[in-house]
């Protein structure tokens, strides 16, 4: 008998962003020193908090867009922005506040700093998992080509719930249930789609 895991998977939950609620309430019980683990590490928690706001931005693309540009707000006077995150971001000296920005421009910097961080965490797997696979997740190609990040806004929100924990990942969406339920599932589609 197999005893299917949950080690991977709780640590993918972590760095795209996943709501903390969500992440006791499905990982604490099953791995509790891996949670720990992750809420230590700063490289995790950088690539978790560009996550969080990456995502919060296209689920409030047009809101924020209009905040910025009618009212003169920015993102750490928006309610549906982690202030905290943002300010720990730059405490660890990544500028994500920017004057005169929109959200378009802001889409692609957050990008561009989750590219440049991304491989600083793949120390978090274990080495016989390919690392490009999960890098794949999180790493946008190209993402500053016109188009590319609006066709990903596209994609995103008409199948927000094809996403794990409505979380934005670089994937091509489909109904495959459930993908962060167990290493086993997790790591299996993860192979079929790098195939």
């Amino acid at each position: 008998m197999t005893v299917d895991t949950k080690e991977v998977v709780t640590t993918i939950a972590y760095l795209i962003g996943v709501k903390k609620s969500a992440l006791e309430t499905s990982f604490r019980e099953d791995c509790s020193d891996t949670l720990d683990t992750l809420y230590a590490n700063k490289e995790a928690s950088i690539i978790r908090y560009l996550s969080k706001i990456r995502t919060s931005l296209f689920q409030h693309f047009k809101k924020t867009d209009d905040a910025m540009r009618y009212d003169l707000k920015n993102l750490t006077s928006l309610e549906w922005y982690d202030k905290d995150n943002i300010r720990q971001l730059e405490k660890w000296g990544i500028q994500v506040i920017q004057a005169n920005y929109r959200s378009e421009k802001y889409m692609q910097d957050l990008t561009r700093l989750i590219n440049e961080h991304i491989d600083d965490c793949s120390g978090l797997f274990y080495d016989w998992i390919n690392w490009s696979y999960i890098r794949n997740l999180f790493y946008v190609p190209k993402y500053n080509k016109p188009n590319v990040m609006k066709d990903e806004f596209t994609k995103y929100m008409a199948n927000i719930d094809f996403y794990p924990f409505q979380v934005y990942i670089y994937w091509n969406p489909k109904n495959y249930g459930g993908i962060l339920s167990s290493d086993r599932k997790f790591l299996k589609l993860l192979y079929e789609m790098n195939g």
